[in-house]
């Protein structure tokens, strides 16, 4: 059961009870000690409240605010103030059934105002003080709680009569009797502490419902004062009119019945209406609960299903890199064992063909990484998309012809100007018119068109190939998607083409869509990019100041390059590395110093003469970017500003950046091509200003 703030405002009142009723019987005792009247009773003249009355209310207070306490000697104390209350209970009630006079009635003061039964207190009393202890023993030894709660309740029923009787002042029901009744203040203690024992424990039992925050505590909270008060008030009233002769006192008892009968059907109707509020908001929340339980279910299944795709993902980038690797490490060892010429040069062709294939793949992943962090710029300038198009299709003849597919380019009628970044536009139509050589069969057939729709330009590239499954047409765009992953397919690749072609598309402030009837009947692929206005102007898509070209992917003249002569210092911590480079450099007749540190570099940089610094990134203790701008620091005479290239396997856009904004001139990306490394040497230590930006 669920608490509410009405538990914590009410914590108080058993305490508060308890003393007043403390208050009163002491009062009363002085009343005896003094002989004054009006402090044994209320009123003066009413009957007073007996001396071994008193002394048991302070005693049942007394353990009432005991009830709280933990200690061995409070239990003790509570369990003697209950045991003699009882004790002295039964023995006057004894008295009565046996007509007896056990003389305990006027132990202390003898009463002079009760001849027939002289300092005796009422059978009505004892038998509340017997409930009351019954009550608070099982409150004590928190066994009954609820059973507890329901003896107070019941035994407030006589106080509450004796208070009823003195309110209407029906003298027959405490004058003349032939017991002694109760006193008004006798009556008043035993309603407060019967109140207090039902208040000591609001979060247990019968009163945990009525202290709650359910409808049915809300519903009794104001339900149970009104039922005791407005027939105790309107009878009230009635007993007055008739008292008054304004009407007969059978019309008086039938306008208290009918008023509350009103009263309680008018109750009754509130508390059903309120119930079946409660029931419409459970129903509605029911249904929304559902609906949450729904929507969590095809969230978790679409989790389930990302999860999915990504571990098929990672099981096929894992196979594409490892298939390009055994061939690679494959034909080493087969060279290593020693081979002539012809298996010299087809195995370096697999090495070479392999070691390109994973670059792919690799460029592939980065890609996406960019696009799907937003990271990924584009050099923006006027460029023919039909052109673009053409050149991407010129570039993949060689595979088209060792794939025996046949390519048709339909010559444009116009020009078709765009603004875009024309290598990332050509990376589109290259991923696909990739796909479509994969997926078409031997002697099948390749068709790019282009032609304008409204505002733009369309660009289509058709084939004859397996085609798509209508099932899956819907995901060729998404990435992690593919329509088959599993062991036993035909073609290899990690799926992320189509992907990459839609986000660059986007970018470019166009569209893509695939059109495929099915297995067997090839598929069509539509790329539509807005035609440029008559004036163009070259601003970066993604709203960045600058436009930046990426590193890896600039264009590198391939006339030869000669080193000789030149001083080079590489730095790499990989000694495989740093023998590659400088073999490699040393065949262009370049005079390499190769070291495994930053600070062996720094070392030779402030003794001997450089002419260009080749070094790695990623190094242990200090890396580049440390380390070049502690060379940027030196004196010109010491190299301080000396030409530097960040050869790394860091290729992000923003790595770039870094080693740029660092001291670096150049930024290369591993694997590297030989020429590219070349040509930007040569023309680093050609150029007439080649100092840092």
């Amino acid at each position: 059961m669920i608490s509410s703030p009405f538990v914590s405002r009410i914590r108080g009142v058993p305490v508060f009870l308890a003393c007043a009723v403390i208050a009163i019987g002491l009062v009363v005792l002085v009343g005896w000690a003094t002989g004054n009247s009006a402090l044994k009773s209320v009123v003066p003249g009413m009957i007073t409240m007996k001396v071994n009355t008193a002394i048991r209310l302070i005693m049942l207070a007394a353990a009432l605010l005991l009830l709280s306490r933990t200690s061995e000697v409070s239990r003790l104390f509570l369990r003697v103030c209950l045991a003699i209350v009882a004790g002295a209970a039964i023995i006057t009630l004894a008295e009565y059934v046996f007509h007896v006079d056990l003389r305990i009635d006027n132990l202390m003061f003898y009463d002079h105002e009760s001849p027939r039964f002289p300092g005796r207190n009422a059978p009505a009393t004892n038998i509340a003080f017997l409930g009351i202890v019954v009550g608070l023993y099982l409150l004590h030894v928190r066994k009954g709680v609820a059973a507890a709660q329901c003896v107070l309740a019941l035994v407030a029923a006589a106080p509450l009569a004796t208070l009823g009787g003195y309110l209407y002042r029906t003298r027959g029901m405490y004058e003349n009797a032939p017991y002694p009744v109760i006193a008004l203040n006798t009556s008043i203690s035993l309603l407060m502490l019967c109140l207090g024992g039902l208040l000591i424990r609001p979060d247990l039992g019968v009163m945990a419902v009525i202290t709650s925050k359910s409808l049915a505590g809300s519903v009794a909270r104001k339900l149970l004062p009104a039922a005791v008060l407005v027939p105790l008030l309107t009878g009230l009233l009635v007993l007055g009119g008739q008292r008054a002769q304004l009407y007969t006192d059978a019309f008086g008892s039938a306008l208290l019945v009918a008023f509350c009968s009103i009263f309680f059907a008018g109750a009754v109707c509130w508390a059903v209406t309120l119930l079946w509020n409660s029931e419409l908001l459970r129903t509605v929340a029911e249904r929304d609960r559902q609906r949450l339980l729904e929507s969590e279910r095809i969230a978790r299944n679409q989790a389930e299903a990302a999860n999915r795709m990504k571990d098929e993902f990672l099981s096929v980038v894992s196979h594409e890199l490892r298939t390009p690797l055994n061939a690679i490490y494959g034909w080493t060892q087969i060279l290593r064992g020693g081979a002539g010429p012809e298996d010299l040069e087809q195995g370096l062709d697999v090495i070479e063909r392999n070691a390109k294939s994973q670059t792919q793949i690799i460029d592939d992943l980065l890609d996406m990484s960019r696009i799907v962090s937003g990271k990924i710029k584009l050099d923006v300038t006027r460029v023919e998309l039909s052109k673009i198009a053409a050149d991407a299709l010129m570039s993949l003849r060689p595979a088209m012809a060792e794939k025996g597919v046949k390519v048709e380019l339909v010559p444009a009628d116009q020009e078709f100007w765009v603004e875009g970044d024309s290598i990332r536009l050509q990376q589109v139509f290259w991923n696909l018119l990739t796909n479509a050589i994969k997926f078409t069969p031997r002697d099948g057939g390749i068709r790019v068109t282009s032609k304008q729709i409204n505002h733009s330009v369309a660009i289509t590239v058709a084939d004859t190939g397996v085609g798509i499954d209508p099932v899956f047409l819907p995901y060729i765009f998404d990435q992690f998607r593919q329509a088959d992953a599993s062991t036993t397919r035909r073609h290899g690749g990690l799926g992320l083409g189509l992907a990459i072609v839609r986000r660059l598309v986007e970018l470019h402030h166009g569209s893509v869509a695939g059109v495929s009837d099915g297995i067997g009947h090839g598929s069509k692929f539509v790329v539509e990019i807005p035609l440029a206005p008559s004036i163009a102007a070259a601003t970066p898509v993604n709203g960045d100041d600058t436009a930046y070209s990426d590193g890896p992917r600039a264009s590198f003249s391939l006339r030869p390059v000669s080193l000789e002569d030149l001083r080079v210092l590489v730095v790499d911590d990989e000694p495989d590395a740093r023998v590659f480079l400088k073999r490699l450099l040393d065949d262009r007749g370049a005079s390499v110093t190769a070291v495994g540190s930053g600070a062996e570099a720094l070392a030779r940089l402030t003794r001997e003469p450089f002419d260009v610094i080749v070094s790695d990134i990623g190094m242990p203790g200090e890396d580049g970017y440390a380390m070049i701008r502690r060379v940027r620091a030196l004196p010109e005479h010491q190299n301080g500003k000396i030409p530097a290239i960040a050869l790394t396997a860091y290729a992000r856009n923003e790595d770039r950046l870094h080693a740029i904004s660092a001291g670096f001139n150049a930024h290369l990306a591993k694997p590297v091509e030989a020429i590219a490394l070349f040509q930007l040497i040569h023309d680093l230590r050609e150029s007439p200003n080649y100092s840092t930006p």
